[in-house]
């Protein structure tokens, strides 16, 4: 899958399960790693420096989960530096059974 954005084009693959949150690799990749037991998908919402707006919004593939783990490996992000995420993730919205899921 790939994106394009201002800075290059984006892609993203299976990532490392066992590096959690965000790691960079130094080389403008990032492994992106984030639990969730009762979500059924993940986006990963990518914001550039102090912008309201995200450039680029990526669904984790298939793939990309590893039991209650959604694992993605994005290259071509260019300046990781000034690099702002946050998941979105969806779900049940089943406030009696503790889910609040809301995309």
């Amino acid at each position: 899958m790939k994106r394009s954005h201002g800075i290059s084009a984006i892609t993203i693959s299976e990532g490392d399960v066992s590096l959690r949150g965000a790691t960079p690799d130094g080389e403008g990749q990032v492994n992106f790693t984030v639990y969730s037991k009762y979500a059924r998908r993940c986006t990963l919402v990518l914001f550039d420096g102090n912008d309201v707006a995200p450039f680029a919004e990526l669904e984790f593939p298939p793939q990309c989960r590893k039991g209650e783990w959604f694992s993605a490996k994005v290259a071509g992000l260019g300046r990781v530096a000034s690099l702002r995420y946050c998941y979105r993730m969806e779900g049940d919205y089943a406030p009696a059974e503790g889910h609040r899921f809301d995309a």
